[in-house]
């Protein structure tokens, strides 16, 4: 509305007030996004980096759980002998004041007999004899876990191994086991402290998790790591408070993680389920994790300050143009209009022309300095855009890479049993046909076609680690030998592949798929850092570790087998050098890499207890140095498995339960074509039906292990109901790991697509023990 009467005002007035009207609401907004997206990409980048280290601190604890499985495997025996001579003496007098526990320790033949203890449980669950005085008169009922756990042992007949277990308050390893006398009167225990394995076990360790964990994330302030009972491990004078060892207890009893609230309490507890029905004590655990959250709040701050700052001195220098501008604006300004017009209109080019007048050329260089800010800063968000578009080129590749491990699980069952029925009739044929060289060669490529195609499952499945890698004893020599002929047609006619052989046999105990791919990975880098040609050099050779190095690496000192992979080619810059093994890290041209090849060989050797150097000059060529632990047993070689000329058949009744057809079919003629009658059933529920029909014919089962309506597993429960003790075989097409999942007993399992020979094997052997038996 124009003032046509009233107070006037001056332009310098009317300039400044507008201004000031409309800069503090706009910098009050902009800077109020700013900070609050500046405390967002703070925030996440912590829960990112929480999530990453406690899926790590999952991993570890687990890892060393798996460790301490393997050591109460090896003790077994032994603790289970001493056991049965302890109640073949309680049965010569049936009466525990007659037994000389000591005098019965003194008798064995153990080294370690120093680190064993003997008790005798009564039937209130109380220790009334024992060689460890400080536990006499112990009564469990204090415990009723434990108590529950004891009263399931009086009842049974059998040897029950306990968990190794780490005391919390002096470090100590022991594992206890338990046998119930004959008369159910008593229980026999034996404790042992694992003396001979304390290297071992100060290697796989609770505390050593948390110095890993603390080593590779320094924002974590510390870790604890708690028992079912409350007590941390590795700190005896600490002692929870009641409240959180109250939250701790209520952890194992929900059997899940919490979180509590971001800037209050501040820890983070994750429970650990390594729970195990076989073992009578619950060894699930409790991490409770802090971290230094005054960094990222000190961050927060910071930014907050800075906004306030900026804004304030953007707001006086609007402020301070403003009163120029309003002062110096005293003549006509349709000329500068004009070009701010055009200006306006997107020519960010033009620029206004000086004037002869003072004030007005002052406005014109005020106006131009003004467009190219805002020139450069549409650049720098053109930049920003460029930026993010290779973020996204980088998520589409990982994502690629997920979905192909996805569809790899999602596919193995359908496709093995494919394979299972492919495999099943070409291997009819060979039978048929065995003495037609010419035919007979055509099968053996199909069957060879087969186990790629199946071989070729495995590996994606390993890649979205959902089928459990095979590590066992190999020769790095034979590995390359194998692969030499792969090797050469991938890296093409211009590059010369030299291979150095160690003159001694490389063991080491791996996965060979794992190892075939950290080869891969590395050759097919050479290959593209030598896009002009060269050499490639591939060298084998055992060396000795020291403690120092050894330290650096976090690894054993001792032998190694080092697998050195060189080139010649452009190498790698030092300022990028540390940045090679970082996921979805890549110097590479879009579409030519994922950046994730560096980072798979970083995680397998690490898995394989090793570590890895490189060395690289521009210009020259760049060296990676794989270092494995040296294996001393003997090698399992890695050559496939000879066939058996003969086969051994038999007359025995095999109820065949399969709801594939084509599967079912192949099989029946298998097993007739080797003297067996074959009943057979499409699925569980029909397969009850005919055992149950046919119960004293039937002499083994051979059962898939995911059909509709009843599962292979229920179905052996129901049979179970009906005849006790009928042996049987499982066959399925799913991953070990989620196989493992459904049939959790000691069960003869065999994967799909099974091999005629290896399941004739299986059945005779099967068929054997039960006729021993």
């Amino acid at each position: 509305m124009p003032f046509t009467s009233g107070k006037k005002l001056r332009l310098r007035s009317l300039v400044l007030i507008c201004m000031i009207l409309f800069l503090i609401p706009l910098l009050l907004i902009l800077k109020f996004y700013q900070y609050r997206e500046h405390k967002r990409e703070i925030i996440s980048s912590f829960e990112a980096l929480r999530q990453v280290t406690e899926n790590n601190i999952v991993s570890s604890v687990k890892m060393t759980d798996y460790a301490f499985h393997i050591i109460e495997e090896a003790v077994r025996q032994n603790l289970n002998k001493f056991l049965v001579g302890l109640e073949e003496e309680y049965g010569k007098v049936n009466d525990i004041n007659s037994l000389n526990l000591e005098a019965f320790k003194d008798s064995l033949d153990y080294s370690y007999k120093d680190g064993l203890d003997f008790y005798i449980i009564d039937s209130n669950n109380v220790i009334v004899k024992t060689t460890y005085p400080t536990d006499l008169g112990l009564d469990f009922k204090r415990f009723p876990d434990m108590a529950k756990s004891l009263d399931r042992i009086r009842s049974g007949n059998s040897f029950v191994l306990d968990r190794l277990t780490v005391e919390t308050l002096t470090g100590r390893y022991r594992i206890f086991a338990y046998l119930p006398t004959r008369d159910h009167r008593y229980i026999l225990e034996v404790g042992c402290k694992l003396y001979q394995y304390r290297d071992v076990l100060d290697f796989y360790n609770f505390m050593r998790v948390t110095e890993n964990i603390k080593y590779t994330n320094p924002l974590v302030e510390y870790i604890r790591i708690y028992d079912r009972h409350g007590h941390i491990f590795g700190n005896p004078d600490y002692e929870p408070t009641p409240e959180l060892k109250e939250r701790i207890l209520k952890l194992f009893y929900e059997r899940r993680g919490t979180v509590f609230d971001f800037g209050k309490d501040e820890r983070y507890f994750i429970f650990v389920d390594l729970r195990d029905d076989r073992y009578p004590t619950d060894s699930s655990k409790v991490v409770e994790v802090k971290y230094k959250t005054e960094i990222f709040k000190e961050k927060i701050n910071r930014a907050l300050i800075d906004v306030v700052l900026n804004g304030l001195l953007l707001f006086l220098i609007a402020l301070f143009v403003a009163y120029v501008i309003a002062y110096l604006i005293d003549i006509p300004l349709s000329k500068i209009v004009g070009e701010i017009n055009d200006i306006q209109k997107g020519d960010l080019n033009k620029k206004v022309e000086p004037s002869f007048i003072i004030e007005l050329d002052v406005l014109s260089k005020n106006i131009n300095a003004m467009v190219e800010s805002l020139r450069d800063k549409i650049e720098e968000i053109k930049r920003r855009e460029e930026e993010n578009k290779r973020l996204e080129v980088q998520l589409r590749q990982s994502q690629k890479m997920e979905a192909v491990g996805l569809l790899a699980g999602g596919i193995a069952h359908d496709f093995n049993n494919i394979m299972s029925a492919i495999l099943g009739y070409t291997n009819l044929l060979q039978m048929q046909f065995m003495n037609v060289k010419d035919v007979k060669g055509k099968l053996d490529q199909i069957v060879a076609a087969i186990e790629r195609g199946t071989r070729l499952i495995r590996v994606l499945l390993t890649f979205s680690k959902r089928q459990s890698v095979n590590m066992r004893i190999l020769d790095i020599n034979e590995v390359i030998s194998g692969i030499s002929k792969l090797l050469r047609r991938l890296i093409g006619e211009d590059i010369r592949l030299n291979i150095k052989f160690s003159s001694e046999t490389a063991r080491v105990m791996a996965d060979i798929t794992s190892i075939e791919q950290v080869i891969m990975n590395l050759v097919t880098n050479a290959r593209d850092a030598m896009q002009q040609g060269g050499d490639l050099n591939i060298s084998i050779d055992i060396t000795v570790i020291d403690k120092d190095v050894a330290n650096l690496h976090k690894v054993v000192p001792g032998r190694y087998v080092r697998l050195s992979v060189s080139d010649t080619g452009k190498g790698i810059e030092p300022e990028i050098l540390d940045k090679i093994f970082d996921p979805f890290f890549t110097t590479k041209e879009v579409g030519r890499g994922t950046g994730l090849g560096l980072s798979v060989v970083y995680s397998i050797v690490r898995q394989h207890n090793g570590f890895i150097e490189v060395r690289s000059e521009v210009g020259k060529g760049t060296t990676f140095d794989i270092y494995l632990p040296y294996c001393e047993e003997e090698e399992e070689g890695i050559a496939p498995e000879t066939k058996e000329d003969f086969i051994e058949g038999g007359s025995e009744t095999i109820l065949l339960v399969e709801d594939d057809p084509d599967i079912r079919n192949s099989l029946r003629f298998i097993l007739e074509r080797y003297g067996y009658k074959v009943i057979e059933a499409r699925d569980g529920m029909e397969g009850v039906e005919v055992f149950n029909k046919n119960r004293d014919k039937i002499d083994l089962i051979l059962s898939d292990v995911v059909m509709p309506e009843l599962s292979g597993v229920k179905m052996y429960d129901e049979i179970g109901k009906i005849k006790e003790g009928v042996k049987i075989i499982f066959m399925s097409g799913y991953s070990e790991e989620i196989l493992a999942q459904r049939v959790n007993r000691d069960i003869q399992v065999l994967f799909k697509p099974v091999q005629p020979a290896l399941l004739l094997k299986r059945i005779r052997e099967v068929l054997k023990s039960r006729d021993s038996k």
